[in-house]
């Protein structure tokens, strides 16, 4: 049972995805998050929906998705996925998005990361 989607538009996969555990979902983290990389693909909100309810296992793919050098999925990450996540994963990950409003590359200012970044720390505050 595939759940990792193998296009933008493969919406089946997504369906096997809602059915699947945690644990599985845990197993494939790496391959979904993938498909955060742009928001606008069909099957972006089914992963998000998925993954928003896995815990701690999300840390260390998403803080190096946040290290990384892809200013658009890092935008994506922070804008249409962060927001949903559990306040555990929040707090782990909230020093990396305060170093990406503080620090950021000139990618990040260019692809507004820093933006955004500040944008889900106030709106995080605001609902604390």
């Amino acid at each position: 049972m595939n759940i990792v989607p193998n296009h933008k538009h493969d919406l089946e996969a997504c369906s096997r995805l809602q059915g699947a555990s945690i644990a599985e979902v845990e197993e494939h983290l790496v391959e979904l998050l993938v498909w955060l990389q742009d928001m606008n693909w069909p099957v972006a909100a089914h992963v998000v929906n998925k993954l928003q309810n896995c815990g701690k296992a999300l840390i260390e793919p998403v803080s190096n998705i946040l290290y990384g050098d892809d200013g658009t999925w890092k935008y994506f990450i922070i804008s249409g996925f962060l927001p949903n996540v559990n306040s555990e994963v929040w707090a782990a990950i909230k020093p990396h998005v305060e170093r990406l409003v503080n620090e950021p590359s000139a990618v990040d200012i260019q692809e507004e990361v820093n933006i955004v970044a500040e944008e889900l720390i106030m709106e995080k505050l605001k609902n604390a």
